[in-house]
């Protein structure tokens, strides 16, 4: 049974870190279509215009939102599939790494002897992380996150067109979501928050591939 068991810790433990990377990779996509097609530049933290690259998990749940099975719909569960996810990802990363700040360990944590300020400084943690995946979906998800699998028909007629962001003013058809409306307002009324946006989604995934390099190489050989 051991046997059975530790191979299947090795079979999941590859299938998330290619899940990490797929994830990334599309971080990084993203981020790449909202520096070359945005609506006003540094100035709101080049909010997106319309993405250059179709992404995987966007266009898998903006095709998954047509089918339901006895009333729920599969788009649902992939979206709480990712969001656990990413979660689970930080909650893992708490628990192994503790709070960091760079290679500063500020505090160890341990569910079962941790200190008080570890305790307040791990919720602290996690309640940030809720708010970044939050964020997080708008990156990952840049065309479900704010139209679903919402398309606009030209008064001409001819096939359905996707929908961006310069036309939520301007066609009744394309209605974003509170999601997208939320960061849009704030990017568009505190310019300082569209940038630091900006420049921490590329942090981001520059981070990630560094600390993975440092830990999973460097790290595993000491």
């Amino acid at each position: 049974a051991q046997k059975y068991f530790n191979i299947l810790k090795i079979v999941a433990s590859v299938m998330l870190v290619i899940a990490s990377f797929v994830l990334v990779t599309i971080y990084l996509l993203n981020n790449i279509s909202r520096t070359v097609s945005h609506i006003c530049g540094i100035k709101c933290g080049f909010i997106l215009k319309k993405p250059i690259i179709s992404l995987f998990f966007d266009a898998a749940l903006r095709y998954l939102s047509q089918y339901d099975i006895h009333g729920v719909y599969l788009h649902v569960i992939l979206l709480g599939v990712l969001a656990i996810f990413l979660l689970a990802s930080g909650l893992y990363a708490l628990c192994h790494l503790g709070i960091r700040m760079g290679n500063v360990v500020l505090c160890h944590f341990n569910v079962r002897g941790s200190s008080n300020q570890g305790i307040v400084m791990a919720a602290g943690y996690f309640l940030l992380m809720g708010l970044g995946v939050y964020f997080i979906l708008l990156s990952l998800l840049p065309q479900y996150a704010v139209f679903g699998n919402q398309d606009w028909l030209s008064q001409t007629g001819g096939s359905p067109k996707t929908c961006y962001v310069s036309l939520i003013d301007v066609n009744d058809q394309c209605q974003a979501t509170d999601l997208a409306m939320t960061y849009y307002t704030l990017a568009a009324n505190f310019p300082f928050f569209g940038i630091v946006d900006y420049l921490t989604s590329w942090i981001f995934p520059l981070a990630f591939l560094f600390w993975f390099i440092y830990f999973g190489i460097f790290k595993s050989h000491q």
